[in-house]
Order: structure tokens, then sequence, then C-alpha cells
């Protein structure tokens, strides 16, 4: 049985439950392959209760589990703050789970959550299993609590996000506290969208209905993790710029390849080589917008926008303003232009963003295992203009087309 067990049913804490996403999202688990999850939804996310009454309207309760009609099992769980900053995950029956998760109602909030030997006294209680979640990811302290009170818990999480950031460091500290604990170590994609399904999993021996079968077979070692390196690949080569492709991620979901697009216009980091708006251009926007916002509220109120502690500059901003505005403009245009060669939508929105953003593949027709050689000319000729454009962060390469240039030089 393959069994992730660290996901969500929703896509942030503080979004409205929807069924509709929810529904969609399991659909896509069974899709990646997965006979199993543990539903480790956030403690404190909105409407807790109401997502497990409704998928227990929906499914068919076998042992500890809820199966749903497409044959995924879903094991309830919970992943609780500490006060030490750091992830507790919780599974065991969805009774217990429901309770718990009332009783910790009280701390719930940032500043009110319960220190981690009190949350075990409370999890001690109830029938259900408990394990920390990417104990090594920042700023999260759990590791360093006394090894009397970490023995208390029953396994570690191998989470698919950290191992997408530094495989090496993860599996060499989390096996490495495993040992010192004597834990077993299973495996979690801390999945809030359908693209990191499957991008790590468990694999047990044998088919399970109940927690004690499950972890049976855990403590006996009758099971192995596998890692996908395809979704990680995608976005680390996305983000970055890199240009590479290791499937076809045109089959992908419709929202894993929304991501993918969005990854595009963020770009890599600043005073990298890699090509998008960047990071820092994206919060320094969002820092403004904040602003922007608060003076609406508080118009006598006066604020220092800062980036790493320090004060950024009118210039600043009105030079990262413009930059939007000059790039926006030759997106549009682009598109425009490339849009006479009368292909679909997808494929000319995605062919100008990889060449202005110079990511590499795009989607449909100038997907992963298509090409640009059926563009005409004419749209060539203004793609070529968009990588050299993105390549150059724009301005460096307008300046050509700017009489004052030559007479300078």
């Amino acid at each position: 049985m393959r069994i992730d067990f660290h996901t969500h049913g929703k896509l942030a804490k503080q979004l409205p439950f929807s069924t509709v996403y929810t529904d969609w999202l399991f659909a896509q688990a069974k899709s990646a392959g997965l006979d199993a999850i543990c539903l480790t939804e956030h403690f404190n996310t909105l409407q807790f209760d109401e997502l497990y009454r409704y998928i227990a309207s929906v499914s068919r309760r076998a042992g500890d589990c809820l199966e749903l009609e497409n044959g995924l099992r879903i094991f309830p769980g919970m992943e609780t703050d500490v006060a030490e900053c750091g992830h507790i995950l919780s599974v065991g029956p969805l009774e217990a789970i429901l309770e718990l998760n009332r009783r910790l109602i009280p701390y719930k909030a940032k500043g009110s959550f319960l220190p981690f030997a009190q949350l075990m006294d409370l999890f001690d209680q109830y029938p259900v299993t408990v394990g920390c979640g990417h104990p090594f990811r920042a700023p999260g302290h759990v590791p360093e609590q006394p090894v009397e009170q970490l023995k208390r818990l029953s396994f570690l999480d191998l989470n698919g996000k950290d191992i997408a950031l530094d495989r090496e460091r993860t599996e060499r500290l989390t096996y490495a506290l495993a040992e010192k604990l004597e834990l077993p170590v299973i495996s979690g994609s801390d999945t809030h969208q359908a693209v990191q399904y499957g991008c790590i999993s468990t694999v047990l021996e044998r088919d399970c209905t109940t927690f004690d079968e499950i972890f049976s077979q855990v403590r006996a070692g009758a099971y192995r993790i596998e890692v996908a390196q395809q979704a990680a690949f995608q976005v680390g080569s996305i983000i970055t710029t890199t240009g590479y492709s290791s499937t076809d991620f045109n089959q992908w979901p419709s929202l894993s390849k929304a991501v993918l697009v969005l990854l595009m216009f963020i770009g890599a980091c600043a005073g990298s080589t890699g090509g998008g708006i960047k990071v820092s251009r994206i919060l320094l926007l969002c820092k403004a917008a904040g602003k922007e916002l608060q003076h609406y509220l508080h118009p006598s109120s006066v604020k220092k926008l800062k980036m790493d502690d320090k004060p950024v500059s009118h210039e600043m901003l009105r030079s990262t303003n413009i930059f939007l505005s000059v790039y926006l403009i030759i997106f549009a245009a682009s598109i425009l232009i490339v849009a006479i060669d009368n292909f679909d939508l997808v494929s000319t929105f995605t062919a100008v963003a990889t060449t202005l953003n110079n990511i590499g593949p795009g989607l449909e027709v100038a997907g992963p295992l298509g090409n640009f050689s059926s563009f005409s000319y004419l749209s060539k000729s203004v793609m070529i203009f968009d990588m050299l454009a993105g390549r150059l962060e724009i301005f460096p390469l307008l300046l050509l087309f700017c009489r004052g240039t030559w007479k300078k030089f």
C-alpha cells in the first residue's frame, strides 16, 4: 500500500473550506498512484471540523480510515504547532482527532501554542500516534527538546518539501535523529497543491485499514520510502530559469501547470543570472502594496518600507515600478504579435512567457516535448528580442534604440 503520511485538504489555513477543491485534490492523489493518505490538516485551519464532517459524509468507514468512492483511503490526523516552534503530527480515529482539536481551541493563536511537553501530555490521553513533522525545517526547535521528551514520539517525518530543497541535509539529519531516538522514519509530501502528490511516499508491504496495522509494519521495518525526482526537478528548473525538463509536464493537472507558469514570472533571486521578474522585485512590490493599504486605513501614518531590515529608497521603488510597467508592455505587445500565428492561447501565452523570462520550455506547442519551429519568422524574431530583453533586464537592450546612446558613444 502506497501512503503519504503528511497531507492537507486545503490550499491554505486561512482560506475557506471548498468541497470542490478538496474533491479534486483527493482525485489527484489517487491519480498520482497513492492508495492512502494521512490527512494531517493544520489544527488551527479555518473550518477544521467541517472538512472532516464533509469527508465522513462522502466516504464509508473501513477500520480507522474513511474510504472514498475512488478507493482512496483517508486516515484522519492533525498537524499542531508547539510553543518552541515546530510541528507535531498526530494520527488516529476520527473521533479522537476531532475531540483533540476542540480541546486545543484555546491554544490555536500564535503566542498561545502549548509547549511540547504539555502537548504530548494531552496526546497521551487519546488513542493517537504522534510524530514530528519536518523536524529540521527552520525555524523549528523540536529536535532541541530533552531526549526523554523526544522519545515520547513514535516516528519522524521525512518531508517532501525539505527533500526538494536539500535532500542530502534532510536525510542526514532526520535519520541521525531517528537513530539516536530509536524511532522509525516515514515520509510525507506536506501536500497543499496537487503537484506535490507522489514526490515522496511510503510503500507498506500489506494493505491496511487501521493504524495498528500500519504502525506494526512500520515498527517491523516492512516498508520502504520512495522519492520521485520529477516534480522537484521541474519546479527547480522553472524558478531558476535553467531550461531543463525531465518529463512532459503538459500531462500534469491544470493547477500544477498553473503553478509552473506562475514560477516562470517570479524567476530567480536578485543578483543571479536567472531570468524572470526576480523574487526581490515581487517581494518589494508586495510590501509596497501593503504599505499603500495601510496608508488608506491610516492616512496620517508614516511607515518606512524595508527590505532585509534596511530602508528602501523612493528611487529604488520607482525603478522597480517602471521595470514592471515596461515588462508588461513588452509582454502584452509580444503576445499580440505572436497571436497572429493563430496558435491556441496557452501556446501563445507561454511561448512569450518562457522567452521573455528565459525559461526554456513552455506549454502545449512550446512544451517540453515540442519546440518553436512551427512559429513564423515574425514570431521568432519577437521571441528572440524577448529573450535578449529578459536576459539583459530590458533597459540595456532598449538603450540601443535610443538616439542619445549613439551620440554619446
